[in-house]
């Protein structure tokens, strides 16, 4: 008897976790926010690391303002415009540090 109720409770757990998940719907997992600089696109995460890292400044002193689509320090009132600093921003990327 116990090896039969065994049996269906794993056998309902394998058939629960097989099933497909619909992540479209799901609020919670943000969506990758991209910004088009120079005709490519580059996600605002790794803008965000780039500046954090060719300013020292840290990931959580900068926040990005979608409407004016700069990156602004939250301590003071500076907007950092991510088209001035791209070429920065490739070049250490490319010359392999980790951001």
């Amino acid at each position: 008897m116990k090896t039969k109720i065994l049996t269906l409770i794993a056998l309902g757990c394998l058939v629960f976790a097989s099933c497909k998940k619909d992540e479209a719907n799901n609020p919670d997992v943000p969506k990758e926010e991209v910004l088009q600089i120079n005709g490519k696109e580059y996600e605002i995460d790794f803008l965000k690391r780039g500046l954090s890292r060719l300013l020292a400044i840290p990931l959580d002193k900068l926040v990005y303002d979608e409407q004016a689509q700069v990156f602004r320090h939250t301590y003071f009132a500076m907007a950092l415009n991510p088209v001035a600093y791209i070429e920065d921003i490739e070049t250490i990327k490319r010359e392999g540090y980790e951001f």
